[in-house]
């Protein structure tokens, strides 16, 4: 892509003295538009053909290895703004924000995964789908806003406030992190006049950035491949927006990444994985299959009618849970998810290795979760004041994987807004992982991934 021509169509249309900028402490401020000094006139000229033949040949290079490098260290023009600090707490300052966003996990979760199509292995964020969602119910106004409110069992917008902040700072730290922002065409969405404390407290409790323009898959991938740390996650996942673009967007976005708490471990099971011999059975759905697995020591997790064990990373756990023969990985999720288990002694587990990589739907779990005024054209008027917005999407775009390095996952969570008529909805005791499970992976006690795989795809 050329990026001197992409720079120089977008950066001066969108840069003006109204587009809202946040500084690091989550205050806004507004653009003054300056002045360019006018280039001075050059009083005398120097013409050799081999100098344009050199500066030619130059200027084609220049433009076909402009480094995609220079974005991070430059951002585009229109990414004038910047996240607002996270505080980084290692806890909960409240209990209450824990069980909020956990009663949230186990209720919604459920419903995601609540689907006659058959998968073999499905992840599921709930960190920014939660965020997503509650920058929504901020946005929103009149029963749209009561809806969000009731569903995420909160009773004012400022408790919404603070519990998804206190969401953010402990997530979004340590082995996560968490990025938010808020797109919209200025032409369609006038938020910008006499809008300061809306945009203030969109940068101050859910650390977002602004966005005056329209959001296209396009934009949207590339503020994500400047803003995501490379170092720590080098793989995002590709967003991709209805054709022609949204007149708004809310875009959350959560990285998580935890390695083996000892270390060399890594280069173990590494140098195991490349072992050709080193495979297990795994009794799938439809067919068994070989595939590579993990021996590790974790705690066990016991109940009626499942076993589970604790895997302990760098900085979070993955569990893993087997229904007994009699049970189903549908029948336990519920119960797996509200932590109906206590737990045991020490024991060996073999887990095996798998990748997840899918695109989900959220809107008919929206619906089933109790939401259904943001989707209608009449009851969500008020919706960032506009007459005639609605929401028209919420998917959410996730990778994540489970092998010899510990457990990498990203996932972007995107809500669409439009003026249209609305959506259409239509030495241990050995437990070995061969057959159908659930898993969970947790942060802090708050679950941050969960999952059901019929089938371990690892290649």
């Amino acid at each position: 892509m050329n990026y001197r021509k992409r720079f120089k169509e977008r950066a001066s249309s969108i840069l003006d003295n109204k587009t809202p900028t946040l500084n690091f402490d989550g205050k806004v401020m507004f653009n003054e538009t300056v002045s360019q000094p006018s280039k001075p006139k050059l009083r005398w000229t120097i013409y050799v053909p081999v100098f344009s033949g050199v500066a030619a040949l130059g200027i084609v290079l220049s433009i076909a290895l402009w480094p995609k490098a220079f974005d991070a260290i430059n951002p585009p023009g229109y990414y004038v703004n910047v996240p607002a600090l996270r505080s980084g707490d290692a806890s909960f300052r409240s209990s209450e924000s824990l069980d909020i966003y956990n009663d949230f996990v186990a209720t919604f979760s459920p419903l995601v995964f609540n689907s006659e199509d058959e998968f073999d292995a499905r992840s599921f964020s709930p960190v920014d789908a939660f965020v997503n969602v509650a920058i929504l119910g901020y946005v929103s106004t009149g029963s749209s806003q009561s809806e969000i409110l009731d569903a995420l069992g909160v009773e004012t917008i400022e408790e919404l406030n603070s519990v998804t902040k206190d969401v953010i700072d402990v997530l979004g730290s340590g082995a996560g992190y968490a990025l938010n922002s808020f797109w919209f065409d200025d032409d369609v969405c006038d938020i910008k006049s006499g809008s300061d404390n809306l945009l203030e407290a969109l940068s101050n409790y859910y650390y977002t950035n602004i966005i005056a323009r329209r959001p296209t898959s396009e934009l949207v991938n590339e503020w994500l491949d400047i803003y995501v740390p490379k170092d720590r996650f080098p793989i995002v996942p590709e967003v991709e927006l209805q054709d022609g673009g949204s007149d708004a967007a809310i875009v959350s976005s959560y990285f998580a990444k935890s390695t083996w708490n000892q270390d060399g471990l890594g280069d173990l099971y590494e140098s195991e994985f490349e072992r050709d011999n080193h495979k297990m059975t795994f009794k799938g759905r439809d067919e068994d299959k070989q595939i590579d697995y993990i021996d590790h020591g974790a705690i066990r997790l016991l109940a009626d009618d499942y076993a589970g064990a604790s895997l302990a990373l760098e900085d979070m756990e993955i569990n893993f849970f087997l229904p007994d023969l009699d049970s189903s990985v549908s029948s336990i999720f519920s119960d797996v998810l509200n932590d109906s288990y206590t737990t045991d002694d020490y024991i060996r587990l073999n887990a095996p290795y798998f990748k997840i990589d899918n695109r989900l739907d959220l809107i008919p779990s929206y619906r089933d979760f109790g939401l259904n005024d943001v989707f209608d054209v009449g009851a969500a008027q008020g919706l960032l004041n506009s007459d005639s917005l609605v929401v028209t999407g919420i998917q959410q775009f996730s990778t994540m994987s489970f092998d010899f390095g510990g457990l990498y996952s990203a996932s972007v969570t995107v809500t669409e807004l439009n003026e249209t008529a609305g959506y259409d909805y239509s030495g241990y005791d050995l437990m070995v992982i061969d057959r159908p499970f659930v898993f969970t992976a947790s942060y802090h006690g708050a679950t941050i991934l969960v999952g059901q795989v019929f089938n371990p795809i690892y290649e």
